[in-house]
């Protein structure tokens, strides 16, 4: 029963990715990328938007948030401790980058929080139920970091030491 789950899984796992992959035309004009704030632009409480950095350089970086590295500026809620830094690995067939942060309170709701604030950076956000069947909470993000087009999941769980953490997986789109 187990192996068929899995098979069942990976089946619908390989046909969602395909189904994604042929609703992205090659031949749709380029996004135009958003912008990201650094710590020492406007301050928020000002009122002011967001400052820019260089166009096309990285995603809006939204009040609470600050970026996972200096090398890769994926927002990330700016109280949330890393856990495991990102660093460029292979992901599937594509280059890709993967991170870790320990994240405050149950899964569902920080889930919820990160969901939102990457919406307010300027990120896609859908659904990932295959899996939440083994996470307490996930969800699939796509948008642009230093003006790349990254797809991948934030899956939120607790390792066997007890540590909640959300991994990041991000490849290339």
């Amino acid at each position: 029963m187990n192996r068929t789950v899995a098979v069942l899984a990976a089946l619908l796992l390989g046909t969602t990715g395909l189904t994604a992959c042929a609703a992205e035309s090659p031949a749709s004009p380029p996004k135009e990328a958003p912008t990201t704030q650094s710590s020492t632009d406007a301050d928020p409480k000002d009122g002011d938007e967001p400052a820019a950095a260089p166009e096309g350089k990285a995603s809006v970086m939204p009040p609470g948030a600050r970026p996972a590295s200096a090398e890769f500026p994926f927002p990330v809620p700016e109280d949330w401790a890393e856990n495991w830094p990102f660093t460029e690995e292979k992901i599937g067939k594509e280059m890709g980058m993967a991170g870790s942060f320990v994240y405050p309170g149950d899964a569902a709701s920080a889930a919820e929080e990160y969901k939102q604030l990457l919406q307010q950076a300027g990120f896609e956000i859908h659904p990932n139920p295959l899996a939440e069947q083994v996470n307490q909470a996930a969800f699939i993000a796509k948008g642009d970091v230093n003006g790349v087009r990254y797809s991948g999941t934030l899956d939120f769980d607790t390792d066997a030491e007890g540590t909640q953490s959300v991994s990041i997986n991000l490849r290339k789109a």
